[in-house]
């Protein structure tokens, strides 16, 4: 009910501002089916292993680098207070560093498993 309220007000601002009879009720917009279809994407199964390999190194790389700060914050908290650098605790700079480290392990995840280059 509401879509052919919605409908009919559209096609009476169509034209009220003067759009051609022969486009009232249609479309202007794109649909999902436009243009050719793309190749379906060939993945080596050896590719795709060494990829997850390298992901799972990765992953347990910061694994071991945020159970450090959860370990610090659950049993020394006392610890995080500490102001080593420019006022900062080490709790900021922990997790700022974190932060840093995910990017940086993002990028050499994405660096490590590029496709091979035609050409």
């Amino acid at each position: 009910m509401i879509f052919l309220l919605v409908r009919n007000d559209v096609v009476r601002f169509r034209q009220s501002v003067g759009v051609a009879s022969e486009f009232i009720g249609t479309s202007f917009m794109a649909g999902f089916d436009y243009g050719a279809e793309h190749p379906k994407e060939v993945e080596d199964p050896l590719d795709a292993a060494r990829n997850a390999r390298y992901g799972m190194t990765l992953f347990l790389f910061y694994l071991t680098i945020y159970s450090g700060f959860v370990g610090l914050n659950a049993f020394r908290p006392d610890v995080m207070d500490w102001t080593p650098l420019w006022g900062l605790n080490l709790a900021v700079l922990y997790g700022l560093a974190l932060i840093v480290i995910a990017m940086v392990l993002a990028l050499v995840y994405s660096w490590i498993c590029r496709g091979k280059r035609s050409g």
